[in-house]
């Protein structure tokens, strides 16, 4: 009866280490530099759609200001890199680059002198990304396939009638 357990016991810790490999084995692989597949005014044309989809109910005023500013903090970027440590992820967005906290919130500068908590999770092969400002949050999703790289931002505030929303495709740089 003791061997019996024993034998149990270790085929459930080599099934949790199988698992647990293939899912650094996963999240490895999304390691590495990406280059954008559509052009750059494509992109930037999504972005401005996504925008100006989420203020379009706003006053003009309002909806100028809103919009600006959201132009401001999602600029077209034609690549980006991305490197799992033990601690952190960092990315680089094109000329801007993070070294995110691992699996919890902590203070990450971004541009413009401000502060944001933001957390990087790995969750079955896919990187997840959140951020939060005094203003708004943004969740960002590369998920891979093959050599394929997709990242959907997708931005809500308060402030906001609708969610700015948007998807880069992306591709294995060689």
């Amino acid at each position: 009866m003791r061997s019996l357990r024993f034998e149990t016991t270790l085929l459930a810790a080599a099934a949790l280490s199988l698992a647990a490999a293939t899912a650094l084995a996963q999240g490895e692989s999304l390691e590495g530099t990406y280059q954008l597949t559509i052009d750059g005014e494509a992109a930037q044309q999504r972005i401005e759609r996504a925008i100006e989809s989420a203020t379009d109910d706003m006053g003009p005023l309002r909806e100028t200001i809103a919009a600006n500013r959201l132009e401001d903090r999602n600029p077209a970027i034609d690549w980006l890199t991305i490197d799992l440590r033990e601690d952190t992820i960092w990315i680089r967005y094109g000329d801007e680059s993070f070294d995110l906290p691992r699996g919890h919130f902590g203070d990450v500068p971004v541009p413009g002198g401000e502060t944001a908590q933001a957390r990087a999770r790995i969750r079955g092969g896919t990187l997840l990304v959140d951020w939060r400002m005094e203003d708004g949050r943004r969740h960002d999703v590369f998920e891979l396939n093959g050599d394929t790289l997709q990242l959907t931002l997708r931005t809500t505030s308060e402030k906001l009638p609708d969610d700015v929303q948007y998807l880069l495709p992306f591709r294995r740089s060689s």
